[in-house]
């Protein structure tokens, strides 16, 4: 009898054609695997790196502001700022991201510094390199720093600087007619407002979150009348008071002479009062029981003699910064003058000036911070030298 053997050997070699081709299947498969992972492995490192390489800039910046803020500035710049990167250069070195992988990492590298002598304003440009196990990645950054050179000892600034407060302000809340508050009221304004003919104001309490611009005479009258502006008070006309509180988070400028009367008033005053005493004389009744306290300078325009103000007496005015005497047709200022001024104008001096009367004091301790509510932070340097340095990053390039 015969044997058949066809139908077996076909079966076999059926099944290992299959047995080829799950193998090779399979293996096409697991490296196509294998190559997606490490593709995600390295796109997670490179993605990692990068973040490292932000986190480099922020430390930087963060670096540089404490550094500026700790230090003073040198005479030079130049040196001071090196020697600032190398400090932060040595806390980048120092700096551990992570414990469990200390191959992750940045570098501070090749930093260009351009410095404006004049302005003090100072220009780095750095690139930070950031470190994954296996991928780095760089971040060229540019840090601006401004404010690091002191003002000059005089501080002063042009006629014309001070006349830019007579712009009426671009925008805010206008009243064409005189306004009067005198009933009692308590009045808040969000925005600047614009009085076109002037204002009164008696026994109310008004508030302006902006600055207030009164373009005829504005009357305190007897009261308790109390006005607080956020932003600066401009009056191209008389201001009088007789008793009113009166405080500013900004400057002051009047420009038709100031007239206090007899009665009890606070003026506080922030940043500069500018009084323009070329029309009008200013006056201050002699038996006024009033505190005026500016915490910036006081500046008296177009001065054609040395009476500055009339009737001071039973008080004092008291400066934080520093008196400029402006005279009529000249461009530059008597800056704390000395000579026969009425009223007189000394510096502070904690023994003399506890018994003077009716004397202009400048460089007066600043005692008398006051907060507006509903202002943001008033500005209390103004009477200072130093300005407070600003640190920004202003490019980044990937």
């Amino acid at each position: 009898m015969k044997k058949k053997y066809g139908e077996s050997g076909s079966t076999l070699i059926i099944v290992l054609i299959s047995i080829t081709l799950l193998m090779t299947i399979g293996t096409v498969i697991l490296s196509q695997s294998i190559t997606t992972a490490k593709q995600k492995e390295k796109t997670e490192s490179i993605y990692r790196a990068t973040h490292i390489a932000e986190m480099g800039v922020t430390y930087v910046m963060k670096k540089v502001e404490g550094y500026v803020d700790e230090n003073p500035p040198t005479e030079n710049l130049a040196e001071y700022v090196t020697e600032m990167f190398n400090e932060v250069d040595k806390q980048v070195d120092q700096y551990v991201i992570d414990s469990e992988h200390p191959n992750r990492k940045f570098s501070l590298d090749q930093v260009d510094i351009s410095i404006d002598n004049e302005s003090g304003a100072v220009k780095a440009t750095f690139t930070i390199v950031g470190m994954d196990e296996r991928d780095e990645e760089a971040i060229k950054a540019t840090v601006e720093i401004n404010g690091l050179i002191e003002d000059d000892e005089s501080g002063n600034k042009s006629i014309e600087d001070y006349n830019k407060l007579l712009n009426q302000p671009d925008s805010g809340e206008t009243f064409d007619e005189k306004v009067e508050w005198k009933k009692n009221e308590q009045i808040k304004f969000d925005t600047n407002i614009i009085l076109n003919n002037g204002g009164y104001l008696k026994n109310s309490k008004a508030t302006v979150n902006g600055d207030i611009y009164s373009d005829e005479d504005f009357t305190f009258d007897s009261g308790s009348g109390e006005l607080k502006v956020c932003g600066n008070s401009v009056f191209t006309k008389q201001l009088s008071l007789k008793t009113a509180t009166f405080h500013t988070n900004g400057s002051v400028y009047v420009k038709d002479g100031l007239n206090i009367e007899n009665g009890e008033s606070d003026i506080y005053i922030n940043q500069d009062f500018i009084l323009d005493v070329g029309t009008n004389t200013s006056s201050i009744g002699e038996s006024a029981s009033i505190d005026i306290h500016v915490n910036g300078n006081l500046v008296f325009l177009n001065v054609k003699e040395d009476r500055l103000l009339e009737g001071l007496k039973n008080t004092n005015i008291k400066v934080v910064g520093d008196v400029y005497v402006y005279y009529q047709g000249k461009e530059e200022p008597v800056i704390n003058p000395n000579g026969n001024f009425t009223p007189e104008i000394k510096e502070y001096n904690v023994d003399r000036n506890k018994k003077e009367k009716g004397t202009i004091i400048y460089h007066y301790p600043n005692q008398a911070d006051i907060f507006i509510d509903g202002c943001s932070q008033p500005n209390n340097d103004q009477g200072k030298k130093q300005q407070k340095s600003i640190v920004e990053i202003t490019n980044v390039e990937y």
